[in-house]
């Protein structure tokens, strides 16, 4: 079984007008399809809290044509991520 190429983002894109949609980054083909239609999409970029934001609508317009999206978050900092400021937030119980 092929898998459809996937699309990615820069690591470091310009940032778009706060308003903007996601497709305002532009999004690339790692590499031509070696035969058919496109069947799965892949996106990644880094975002700050206003952008992941924005793109948040454009993952919802993604899950809406697929049915289902599969979401995966990574977050780093230097400091050590406190568990009481994550169960405030509501990322773990």
């Amino acid at each position: 079984m092929t898998q459809a190429p996937a699309l990615t983002l820069p690591e470091e894109p310009e940032a778009p007008p706060a308003a903007a949609p996601l497709a305002a980054w532009a999004a690339v083909p790692a590499h031509a399809p070696a035969q058919g239609p496109h069947t799965s999409v892949e996106l990644s970029f880094s975002a700050d809290s206003a952008k992941l934001y924005s793109a948040w609508q454009a993952m919802a317009n993604l899950a809406e044509m697929a049915s289902q999206v599969f979401v995966t978050v990574k977050a780093q900092k230097a400091e050590v991520f406190g568990v009481l400021p994550l169960r405030e937030a509501d990322l773990i119980q």
